[in-house]
């Protein structure tokens, strides 16, 4: 009787245990980050950190904001860092932005 209590616990646990990960995935899968290769008004095509260029297309409703300002898709340049929110279609939602880094005069 013990051992198949354990073995219910046990089982228990591991289906937890997967829940927690299908979870994790499920959440980094609702955004995209990266390098702004270029954007227009229905999409944007980003670069991830692995390289790999991806386009998304705008939802009906989003949201763009650069440097943490309100602002459209016409304020995004080339080379800008970005987060982009994606809704269960996988369009963009909102899109943060961030100015690339200015090189520092000597």
């Amino acid at each position: 009787m013990m051992k198949r209590i354990a073995a219910v616990m046990a089982c228990a646990v591991v289906a937890a245990g997967l829940a927690a990960v299908q979870a994790a995935e499920e959440a980094d899968a609702k955004t995209q980050a990266g390098t702004l290769v270029s954007a227009n008004a229905t999409q944007v095509v980003v670069k991830t950190d692995n390289g790999v260029e991806k386009t998304v297309q705008f939802a009906d409703a989003h949201t763009v904001t650069v440097d943490g300002k309100a602002g459209t898709h016409s304020d995004l340049k080339a080379g800008m860092k970005v987060t982009i929110t994606l809704n269960e279609l996988g369009r963009a939602t909102k899109v943060e932005a961030k100015s690339a880094a200015k090189p520092v005069k000597p």
